[in-house]
């Protein structure tokens, strides 16, 4: 994706949406190597600048399709730290509503992905709609979305056998490596050296996180 958009908190802000590049080297008629490189978007400070502090959660809610909730509550906390007094939901709450929407996309994301190669049973597909509808609901229910998790295999850290988890992980296992590297995820360890970076290359950094010595 490469285009261009505009946001208006008022006066127009210009802004650079980021963009995703996938490069393929193909040989005889087949990939080689591939290549991924994500670049965020660029200028988000414009479209904020001139707002209320109290309005800047929403506004960064609004602007992320993905995980906006998560954007409303990074924005918030960031603003709390600079010193502003900026009303929120009750931490268990707050704290609740981020692991669901987490829930939510990675869910999502997997069914759509892959039940194609791993069908669903009837039993497991109808689970998919009500475990989604049970953690975007405005209550939490834990006890009815554990029954719609668990008839997908996935209430528990150990995939249920026969479940629908347990025959996605065993597709997955047969399915060729990408690479011999394990994953490198960041950790609150490496907060000083993000921060540094950001302070750093401002834009430049959050449009492309990039750390020395790390594959996250």
């Amino acid at each position: 994706m490469d285009r261009d958009a505009s946001v208006r908190p008022g006066a127009a802000a210009r802004f650079d949406p980021g963009r995703v590049v996938v490069s393929a080297g193909i040989a005889d008629g087949r990939i080689v190597s591939a290549a991924v490189r994500s670049e965020r978007p660029r200028g988000l400070s414009a479209a904020l600048a001139g707002h209320p502090p109290s309005e800047i959660p929403d506004l960064a809610r609004r602007l992320f399709a993905l995980c906006g909730l998560s954007q409303a509550t990074a924005a918030r906390y960031a603003l709390r730290a600079a010193g502003a007094v900026v009303p929120g939901p009750a931490v268990e709450a707050e704290s609740d509503a981020l692991v669901c929407e987490r829930l939510v996309e990675h869910l999502r994301a997997t069914v759509m992905g892959w039940s194609g190669p791993v069908p669903l049973s009837a039993v497991e597909r109808a689970a998919v709609p009500a475990a989604l509808s049970l953690a975007a609901a405005p209550r939490l229910d834990p006890e009815a979305l554990h029954g719609s998790l668990a008839r997908l295999g996935l209430a528990d850290r150990m995939a249920a056998a026969g479940s629908w988890a347990e025959r996605l992980l065993a597709f997955a296992a047969g399915l060729p490596r990408l690479s011999d590297r394990p994953p490198d995820p960041l950790s609150p360890n490496d907060d000083a050296a993000v921060v540094a970076a950001l302070d750093r290359d401002g834009d430049a950094f959050a449009a492309c996180p990039c750390l020395p010595g790390r594959r996250p």
